[in-house]
């Protein structure tokens, strides 16, 4: 019984631990997709795709 009580704050610690990565991970890439503009020249299929990108790291995390 002592070991599952260990192994279960053990998990509890790390869920903590990743969740703050994640929302880390989450705001950048809201900050990068919100700071992200179309240079000159680049055509808007490659600005789009820099875009979904973002989109996909938001969804991941």
């Amino acid at each position: 019984m002592k070991s599952y009580k260990f192994a279960k704050a053990i998990l509890y610690k790390l869920e903590d631990m990743f969740r703050s990565q994640a929302a880390l991970a989450r705001y950048s890439a809201i900050t990068s997709s919100m700071n992200s503009y179309q240079t000159p020249r680049t055509p808007i299929k490659d600005h789009m795709i820099t875009l979904m990108r973002y989109s996909v790291k938001v969804a991941n995390n």
